[in-house]
């Protein structure tokens, strides 16, 4: 069963392989995984991010960006791993 994010073998256009600058937004997400995975915290890791990213509904991957894929994965995360309540957090959801 392939999931939404295995796009090997499909066919797409060109992949625009040109740099882009990292918004605010992605390097406060990019800072917070860092921290968050990082040995002296080990809240969790990249590959428990990558499960829950690989585990998103199709429109919540298509729908969400790249960081913000990153940004409700480390939500979901806090939460499985009740060091915060679901309350506390707003999780990002797919755009329309």
């Amino acid at each position: 069963m392939d999931r939404t994010h295995d796009l090997g073998g499909l066919p797409a256009g060109k992949i625009n392989q040109t740099e882009h600058e990292l918004t605010f937004f992605d390097k406060r997400v990019d800072a917070l995984y860092v921290l968050l995975t990082s040995p002296a915290k080990a809240v969790f890791t990249m590959d428990e991010v990558r499960r829950t990213v690989e585990s998103f509904s199709q429109a919540d991957y298509l729908g969400l960006s790249y960081y913000e894929r990153w940004l409700k994965a480390m939500s979901l995360l806090l939460i499985e791993k009740g060091r915060v309540e679901a309350t506390a957090l707003e999780i990002p959801k797919a755009s329309s």
